[in-house]
């Protein structure tokens, strides 16, 4: 691990709220300020439809076509991704679009306020099968609040899993 950045404490006065323990957002102040730099460089105007996990930015691509009103925001952790998803709405000059190299914890608190998105959309998640690497699963409780907090009242939440047992415990926590 990165030894802790002495700013951290500052950084906390983001809005992080109990998604993410101190202990792991004293190893990603790096991280974090890199996304409130990035923020500073690319404002979102409301409303925002936000991605997670974009890939290459074929989905992302579309709903930024589709609603030009509308900022729309791909969060992707592999950098080559994120590249490859930013050059295709640059190509086709598509200004309301944007991608950001970011875990989706740390980035959505960071660059929306509470009750500004319109939509997030988590397609095909990696489920981490192993219990060892259950704690990297991007849908648990922390995320739930964090999604709940962020989301319009009669915003939308969409998830396309083909896990059943990814999908049995995503709806068991939202029922």
């Amino acid at each position: 691990m990165t030894p802790k950045n002495p700013n951290w404490t500052e950084l906390k006065k983001e809005p992080f709220g109990p998604y993410i323990a101190d202990e792991i957002l004293q190893y990603r102040s790096d991280e974090i300020e890199r996304i409130i730099a990035w923020k500073a460089e690319n404002p979102l105007p409301e409303p925002i439809d936000i991605e997670i996990g974009s890939n290459r930015g074929c989905f992302l691509l579309g709903i930024t076509r589709g609603q030009r009103d509308v900022s729309t925001l791909g969060i992707e952790l592999k950098l080559g991704l994120c590249r490859i998803a930013q050059r295709k709405l640059e190509r086709e000059n598509l200004t309301n679009g944007h991608v950001i190299h970011a875990d989706a914890k740390l980035a959505i608190p960071v660059l929306c306020r509470p009750n500004s998105v319109n939509a997030i959309y988590v397609l095909f998640p990696d489920p981490w099968w192993k219990r060892k690497h259950a704690r990297r699963r991007l849908l648990d409780d922390g995320f739930f609040e964090m999604a709940h907090t962020f989301l319009k009242p009669g915003g939308c939440f969409v998830l396309k899993t083909d896990v059943l047992d990814y999908f049995d415990a995503v709806d068991e926590y939202l029922q």
